[in-house]
Parts: structure tokens; sequence; C-alpha cells
């Protein structure tokens, strides 16, 4: 059999196998060892052929998570990882074009090329496949040779526009490879400089005809052609104001046809409609959805635009069905539009939970993405939602969508265990592929479904560490650990600095310090590097990593934050007390209870005991018999520069009496105001105690349960020597409710349960 036969093969069955068909076939170990020998010559076949095999067989492994079926499993799996392979060599042996044009891919592309089905959009969508049949190479070549020598004996007369149009329209007929030979000689320059030429005196229909058949011309781009494309989209720019609505939609998806993103043309669509709110209420529902995509596309709109897109989607909320809302959701999260309207968030809810078995991965994740980015939050939903993901769908979606699931429920603060187990083991059966250890071009634009990218690493570890989500595995951390490693060592996670520092604040969260990679990440060159190539700096990671390992790492030799960086940082990031107060429900009247209660203001103090927690807790001193103490600048301790070493602090007196009597006088203020005369003791004869009054976004939803990120807090402030007195925010609303008495009496009876008396 020969390889072209036997990939072919592959090819044909990884679709049967993907329907259920002949799979009891397969599972014969004679068959499947014979596919996994024929994938092994996939390298010397097409790269779309390889490519489709990859996507189909890596789906159909999905399906057989948690299936104990060994030889059928790892013949799947040797056909997948030459799969893989081939489709590295391939990508690896093509040349890839110079960047002399703007060429995007199309986010969204499967859900918006199924727009161009509905029969209510035709009037607006360019459609590609009613163009004439191209010719033959060797009609081709007569039909080019004719062309060229009209150029060169082509002058600027009176019929320019219409020669130039026929002459475009011609090649566009042409077969692709014959275009591409005789552009690489530059033939076709002549034409692109008559073009350019001939742009401002065309007609509406010239014009359009024009991009039409450039759709079919890719094979011939270079600067040349630049040229002209900039040259067009500044004429579509200029003319867009006597367009119709239908007009407008029809160029710009010719463009969309075109991979190129024309950002005058685009901007002035956009601008124009944001000027004329009128035309805006008289959008049809495709034209609506269309515009939006566009915005999307563009990935910028004005922010008065996005109050009457909302206002006209409330109309026809009804009416769109799920792969229209996700293209809607997804175009609005590109352009960091939030959808303020609670009603329309309501609507595309429901659409989600009455239509969940028919909705496809892209919109559902599309959707999930604009409801977590507008803050929509419905117990309600997410519960049912939760009872929709069975085990059998959270099988068959692919990592990029598990990482959406799991990031939407930790955002919100919801744990399900059932649901987190299968991200878990979906994240580690992803990591136990094979995969070339070195980072190239060809490792990069690997299908994320094949390869787990490093930002779904990153935010699948953030969200299982959010929810404290009890990892079964013991491998778990061994795991993800030795996988950033490995991608460290590639170059890979150093390429992106952003998605590196949150697996290290999420491993932090966990308790886990890989000394070297930190020191890396907090040396001055790393720190250079993040300024020059990343979007934004991370500062509050940067700063809570370097506070967390002077507290946790007392051996701790690498990379630290100088102070000119420290002090650099805003107010954003290292907090302010007042605000604390004001914005905190229940912090400023527990601060006020402990004064009444303790005896005044120099018995409490409200501050960021822990600077790099952008939080402040309240923190109070007591004697080794029970009595409150002020505090003081000799007795309060400040970790900003100068971190104390958490031996030297374990070292101090942990034993303190707080018996009945005790208890009672703090409830009797008129004790309490005696003891404000007291000098301050020996700092090794007093216990600190740290009140945390929670706020609702540091437990989860619903329960009486700390999120990670709080969590940790609390092990530093235990390893810094202090009691922590939890208030969680269910207490706080019920302090709020009750009287004086009540308040005090609760807050002593925690007192004493935080100091183990």
């Amino acid at each position: 059999m020969s390889w072209r036969v036997q990939s072919r093969y592959i090819y044909d069955f990884g679709n049967l196998l993907s329907r259920g068909i002949i799979t009891s076939l397969f599972r014969k170990t004679i068959l499947g060892n014979q596919f996994a020998v024929a994938s092994s010559h996939l390298h010397l076949t097409s790269a779309h052929t390889s490519y489709k095999c990859l996507v189909l067989l890596n789906n159909l492994h999905a399906k057989l998570i948690g299936k104990n079926d060994r030889n059928f499993i790892e013949n799947i799996n040797q056909i997948r990882y030459n799969c893989s392979r081939a489709t590295e060599q391939q990508n690896s042996g093509t040349s890839s074009k110079p960047d002399l044009y703007k060429r995007y891919g199309h986010f969204g592309e499967r859900a918006y090329g199924k727009l161009k089905r509905y029969p209510n959009y035709t009037a607006q969508m360019f459609i590609g496949d009613n163009l004439p049949r191209k010719k033959s190479a060797k009609e081709s070549c007569k039909l080019v040779e004719d062309v060229l020598t009209a150029i060169k004996t082509k002058t600027e007369t009176e019929n320019l526009e219409i020669s130039v149009v026929s002459m475009v329209e011609t090649l566009s007929n042409c077969d692709t490879a014959v275009i591409a030979r005789f552009s690489k000689s530059g033939e076709f320059n002549g034409l692109w400089n008559l073009a350019v030429t001939a742009v401002a005196g065309l007609t509406k229909t010239q014009l359009t005809s024009l991009l039409c058949n450039l759709t079919r011309l890719s094979a011939a781009w270079n600067v040349e052609l630049k040229k002209l494309l900039l040259e067009l989209d500044k004429e579509c720019a200029q003319r867009l104001l006597g367009w119709d609505v239908n007009h407008i939609l029809y160029v710009a998806d010719i463009w969309h046809s075109m991979n190129v993103k024309p950002e005058r043309f685009l901007r002035a669509f956009v601008v124009m409609f944001d000027k004329h709110a009128d035309v805006c209420t008289e959008l049809t529902s495709p034209q609506l959805v269309h515009l939006i995509y566009f915005v999307g596309h563009l990935r910028w709109g004005p922010p008065t635009l996005f109050p009457h897109l909302e206002a006209r989607l409330l109309q026809f909320g009804a009416e769109l069905d799920a792969a229209e809302i996700g293209l809607i959701c997804h175009a609005l999260f590109k352009s960091s539009a939030r959808i303020r309207s609670l009603e329309l968030l309501q609507q595309f809810a429901n659409k989600v939970e009455k239509g969940f078995n028919e909705i496809d991965t892209y919109s559902l994740v599309s959707i999930l993405k604009q409801l977590r980015y507008s803050g929509f939050y419905q117990s309600s939903f997410y519960e049912r939602l939760s009872e929709l993901m069975t085990d059998d769908f959270v099988a068959t979606q692919n990592v990029v969508a598990v990482t959406h699931y799991a990031v939407t429920y930790a955002t919100f603060r919801v744990w399900h265990e059932r649901l987190f187990n299968m991200f878990v083991s979906k994240l580690l059966h992803q990591l136990s592929l094979p995969h070339r250890r070195k980072f190239t071009k060809s490792v990069y634009s690997l299908h994320p479904t094949v390869r787990i990218r490093s930002k779904d690493l990153a935010r699948l570890l953030w969200a299982v560490t959010t929810v404290q989500h009890p990892c079964t595995s013991s491998r778990f951390d061994e795991t993800v650990l030795k996988e950033v490693r490995l991608r460290v060592d590639s170059g890979e996670l150093v390429r992106f600095p952003h998605f590196f520092i949150d697996c290290l604040h999420s491993l932090a969260m966990r308790g886990i310090f890989p000394e070297d990679l930190i020191s890396m990440v907090l040396s001055p060159d790393f720190l250079q590097r993040i300024k020059d190539s990343a979007l934004y700096e991370p500062k509050r990671q940067l700063f809570l990593i370097d506070g967390t390992v002077g507290i946790e790492c007392p051996d701790y030799n690498g990379y630290r934050l100088s102070r000119s960086f420290i002090d650099s940082l805003p107010s954003t990031v290292t907090g302010h007390v007042d605000f604390e107060l004001k914005t905190k429900f229940g912090l400023n009247a527990v601060l006020e209870d402990l004064k009444d209660m303790l005896g005044g203001e120099a018995f409490v103090n409200c501050r960021f005991i822990i600077p790099h927690f952008k939080t402040a807790d309240i923190e109070l001193h007591f004697d080794s018999k029970g009595q409150a103490k002020p505090i003081t600048t000799t007795t309060q301790q400040s970790l900003l520069y100068q971190p104390v070493s958490v031996e030297v602090l374990q070292k101090r007196e942990r034993q303190v009496l707080l018996d009945d009597d005790t208890m009672h006088g703090l409830l009797g203020l008129k004790k309490l105001h005696k003891r404000q005369e007291a000098q301050p003791e020996n700092l090794n004869t007093f216990r600190k105690v740290a009140v945390i009054v929670l706020g609702i976004n540091q437990c989860l939803a619903g329960a009486d349960r700390l999120l990670g990120l709080t969590q940790m807090k609390v092990r530093q402030l235990e390893k810094l020597g202090f009691s922590v007195m939890l208030v969680y925010p269910s207490e706080v609303l019920d302090l709020e409710k009750s009287s004086k008495d009540t308040r005090l009496q609760f807050l002593a009876q925690r007192l004493q349960h935080a100091l183990d008396i």
C-alpha cells in the first residue's frame, strides 16, 4: 500500500471513527497497528490532509477519556502524534510570505461563514462562489500574455478605468499557479500602478467589481499591490456616505474576503453609524449583526455607539439564533465593550439554557465570555449550566473551550466539584501528550486543540487554584510545574511573559515556589523585557510574587524588586485605607465596634498589614495577661521594604491569658480605658491578631470558603506570627442588623476563638 493510499485511509477512517462508525473494527489490534504505521507517512502528503486527520483523531480521542481499551487508545495516541509531527514538518518547510501588507486571520471565521447561508444575509454579503470558474493553465498563460502586452501599450487615456477593471477581471479568472509564477518577476506591477491612477475615476460598479476580482489574486500580492489596496481603502472611506447600508456592508465583506483589514474604511464606516444614530434605529436584524461583527473585526468602536446597538439588539433578541448571538458577543468582547443592559444579558443566557443541546462550541464560549466580561452573575443560570455540562459533553470539548468554562466559573466564584474534576482531567490529559521540546513557529502555529497554549495553561491553573479545588490526583502540581519548566526551557514562556507570571502567581497561591524561575522573572533583564514586549506591565502580580517569597521563602537568595520599582507603584496597586473603609462593606463598622470594645483608637489599627495584598485588615495587640495593648510604631511591623525573617517571628511568645474575667473586661469599657496608660512591653511578650473582614469577592459564592488568594494571605499572616480572626460576609450582614451588645459579644467570642483559649 503506497503512502498516499495509507494517508487517505487515515483521513477516511478518521471521519468514520469520529461519527462512531466501524469503531469495533478499528479496536482490533492488527488493524489499529496498520493505521498507526500508515500515519507515519503523513509528512509526505499535503498539510491539509495531515491537519484534518489530526483534528478528527483529536476529537475522537477526547471521546475515549475514561474508556478502558489500552490498545485502541495507544494506537490513537500514536496516530495523533504522527499527525502532529507531520503538520510541524510541513509548516516548518514552507516559507512564509514577507510582511508587505496587512493580512489578518478572521475571528469567528466559521460562525461568520454560516451567515452566508442565511437567505436574509445574501443582499449584504459577498459570495465568492458566484464568480466565473478559473481557466486551465494553458488558457491562463495565453490570457496573461495578452494582459501583459496590453499593460505595456496602455497609456493614461479616457478609457483607463474600463481597461484596468477589464484586465484585473481577466487575471482573476486565470489559474492561481500561473498568476503566482508571473508575479514573482513583478510582471503585474505596471497594472497595479495604472490601477492606482484610475481609482479616483472609477464608478461605484467598477470599484465594486475591482474589489471582487482582487479577492482571487492573493497569489499576486506584493509591495506595488499594497499601494493599490491602500488607495482603494482611502477611496472607499471617502465614498461610503453616498452608499446605502447594504452596499456598505457588501464592500466591507469583500475586504473581509481578501483577508485584509482596511483601517480607514472600517473606521469611517463605524464612525458614520455613530454620528447618524437614526440609521441604527432603522437597521434590520441581519444588518445589525453584520455591523457589530465589523466593529469586533476593527476591535474598536466609539463609546457612544454601543448604547444604540444595545437598544436595537433588545428589539431583535427573540429573533436571533445562537450562532448570531455568539458572533455578537465575540465581536463586542473583541472591541472591549460590555453589555450594560441586564435584560439583554438575560435574553442571551436564556438562549443558552434553552438551546444548549444545539448550540455549537464557538457560540457557547463567546456568549460565556461576554457574560463574564459584563459581570452577569445569576446563580440559577450557572447551576443549571453545570447540570447541562455532563461528563460526556466536557469530554468532547477542546481544551480552549474547557479553559473558558473553568475561567467563567472561577470568575464568578462558583465551584462545582464534578465539573472541576473534569477540567483537571482534561488539563492533565493534554499535558501528557507528546510534543516537541523546542518552541518554533511551526509549534506556535499548531491549532490550540492539538497543543495547549500557554495562555490556556495559565488560565486553567488560575481557575483551579482560585476556587481551591482539591485535586485528587497527586501528580497535578508536579505535572504543571514540569510543564512550566519545559516551556521556559523551550523559550515559549519567555516569549509570553504575562503567561509566565500568571503561572508563577497561581503556583504561589498553591504554596509552590520554584525559586530559580521567580528569580528569573524578578531579574532586571526580564523586567525590561516585560516593558518592551508586553501590552501592559503586571505590576500587581510582580509585587505580590516578590512580597510572597520574602515571607514564605526565608532561604531565597534570588532577585527581588528594587525600592525604586516599589516606590513607583500606583495607589491602584498598593491600595488606600480610606478607600477601603468607604467601599468595603462592614469594615468600618467592625473597626468602630473594636474601638469601643478595646478602649479607643490606640488599641486598633486598620492598615495593609501585608502590603502586597490590596485589602486592608485590622491589627490588634494583646499582652501575656490578655489585656489589649496600644499599637505604636515600635510594636507595629512594616513589611514594605524589609520583611522580617519568618524564623525570628516564630520565636515570639504565642501563649496568652484570656480567661472569662478578661473576656468580661473586654466588654466593660471603663476597665479598658485604664489600660491605655500602660507602656509598651518587650516585643516578645505580646500576641498579634489580624481581623479580616471578608468581602463577597474573597469567598466562594454562597459559601464560607476562602478563595485561593485570600487563603494565601491567611497563610502568610500566620507565618508572620498573627492569629487570624475571620469575619465572613454572611456574618457581616448579620452584624449590620444586630444590636450593639450583640455585635460586641460576637467579636469577643471570635477573638477568644482566634487566640485558642
